[in-house]
C-alpha cells in the first residue's frame, strides 16, 4: 500500500542523529538503555540494530529480547522529539520502504510470540501486556505522539494509511486469528477462572473485531476465521461481556448473524467440526443475543434460523450410533472432549439456559403471535 509522504525539508538528512554502527548488537544497546535510560541512545541507532533481529526472529529463542525491545518501542511512540521517536525513523525517504516492512514484521512477531505464552504465569502475563500494547500501538496512529507535532501534521493521512496497512498485513499474513485462538484457549484453561486482565482481554477482543467492523478489511474469509477461531471458543462471549462488555458491540452481533444467515456460510464454518465446537458456537451466539434483545428481535428471522440450524447440527451429531465419551450437558458423544470444553461446562450451561428466558421466548414466538393472535384476544406477548 502506498504511504504518501509529501516532499518537504523534514525528509532531508539528517533528521536525527544517525550515528551508529549498523552492525551494533541490539542486545548490547538494550542493556545500555536499561542502565542509562531510554533517552541515552537515538532511536535511529536502535532501528539499525533491530532490523536484522526482527528479520531473523525466532519465537523459541528470542522472545525475551523482543519483550525488552517492545518496551522501548512503546516508550518511543510516546515521544515527540524526532531523535527519540521510532516513527521518525521512517521519515527519511531512503529508509521509508524498509522501515514499513520492519514495522509489519514487528507486529507479526509480537503476534506469534503471544500465541506461545502461558497467561497463567505472571511473567508471561506481563509479556502479553507488552506485546498487545505494541500491536495496538502500531495499528493506531492516535498513539503516536509525534503526529501531534505541528511540523508533522501534514503526514496524518499517510500515517493513518500506514497503520491500516500494518493491521491488514497482520490479519492476512500473520496467522492472526489462529494465534488469537491459541492464546484465548490458553487463558480459559481452568474451571471458573480466566488468566487475562481486563485490559488484555479487551485488547484481544478489539483487535479480533476490528477487521469485521470496517468495510476496508472485512471479507467472507475473515468472517469465517472469526467464527472458527474466536466466537466458537467455549464461554468466550460470557467472559468478554463480564470483563469488558464494549468488546462485544451490537454492530458485531449484526455482522455475524447477517453472515451466518447466508446459505452455505454456517455450513462452511462447521466442516469437519465436532459437536463440542458446534455446541459452544450455539452457546456463544445465544449469550450474545440476550445482551441485545431489541436487536435480536429486529433481526429475529435470520437469528432464529441460525440458532435452529445449529440445534439441528447438534441433533445430527447426537444421533451418531458410536458414542463412547461422556459430556456433562450433551450426554454420550462420539468424539473425545478436550479440556477447554470440560472446564467451561458450568458457564456454557448458563449460556444455553438463556434460550428459556423471556427474551428468547419473545423472539421465537413473535412471528407466530403476530399471525395467530387476533385483536381482542386475551393473549399478549410481554
Amino acid at each position: 500500500m502506498s504511504c504518501s509522504m509529501p516532499s518537504s525539508s523534514i525528509f532531508t538528512e539528517p533528521i536525527m542523529n544517525n550515528s551508529g554502527d549498523p552492525t551494533e548488537s541490539l542486545e548490547n544497546l538494550l542493556v545500555q538503555l536499561e542502565n542509562n535510560g531510554y533517552e541515552s541512545i537515538p532511536s535511529f541507532r536502535i532501528y539499525l540494530a533491530a532490523k536484522p533481529f526482527i528479520e531473523k526472529f525466532e519465537v523459541n529463542a528470542d522472545v525475551n529480547q523482543l519483550d525488552k525491545f517492545c518496551r522501548y518501542l512503546t516508550w518511543s511512540l510516546d515521544q515527540e522529539k524526532p531523535e527519540h521517536s521510532y516513527i521518525a525513523c521512517g521519515f527519511q525517504k531512503k529508509h521509508l520502504i524498509a522501515w514499513i516492512e520492519h514495522i509489519k514484521c514487528i507486529s507479526v512477531n509480537c503476534l506469534s510470540s503471544m500465541s506461545k505464552l502461558k497467561p497463567e504465569l505472571q511473567t508471561d502475563s506481563k509479556s502479553l501486556s507488552i506485546f498487545l500494547n505494541t500491536v495496538v500501538s502500531l495499528t493506531c496512529m492516535r498513539t503516536w505522539r509525534i503526529t501531534k507535532h505541528e511540523q508533522y501534521k501534514q503526514l496524518e493521512t499517510g500515517i493513518n494509511n500506514l497503520t491500516n496497512n500494518v493491521y491488514s498485513y497482520m490479519i492476512t499474513e500473520g496467522q492472526f486469528y489462529e494465534s488469537i485462538n491459541e492464546l484465548l484457549q490458553a487463558g480459559f484453561t481452568r474451571p471458573g477462572k480466566i488468566f487475562f486482565t481486563r485490559t488484555n482481554l479487551h485488547a484481544l477482543a478489539t483487535l479480533s473485531n476490528k477487521s469485521l467492523l470496517d468495510s476496508r478489511f472485512v471479507t467472507d474469509l475473515l468472517l469465517t476465521k472469526y467464527v472458527i477461531y474466536v466466537i466458537s471458543i467455549p464461554a468466550y462471549v460470557h467472559y468478554v461481556h463480564s470483563l469488558c462488555p464494549d468488546g462485544l458491540p451490537d454492530t458485531l452481533f449484526s455482522v455475524l448473524i447477517d453472515f451466518l444467515a447466508v446459505e452455505g456460510n454456517l455450513e462452511n464454518c462447521l466442516i469437519g467440526k465436532e459437536i463440542c465446537f458446534i455446541f459452544s458456537l450455539l452457546a456463544n451466539l445465544t449469550d450474545f443475543g440476550q445482551y441485545f434483545p431489541d436487536l435480536a428481535e429486529q433481526i429475529h428471522p435470520k437469528f432464529l434460523n441460525v440458532l435452529l440450524k445449529l440445534l439441528r447440527f447438534c441433533e445430527e451429531e447426537l444421533n451418531i450410533s458410536k458414542k463412547s465419551h461422556w459430556h456433562p450437558i450433551l450426554g454420550w458423544v462420539s468424539a473425545p472432549i478436550s479440556l477447554p470444553y470440560l472446564n467451561t461446562v458450568a458457564v456454557v450451561r448458563g449460556q444455553i439456559e438463556a434460550l428459556w428466558k423471556p427474551v428468547y421466548i419473545q423472539v421465537c414466538m413473535a412471528e407466530r403471535s403476530e399471525k395467530e393472535i387476533r385483536p381482542g384476544s386475551y393473549a399478549t406477548i410481554k
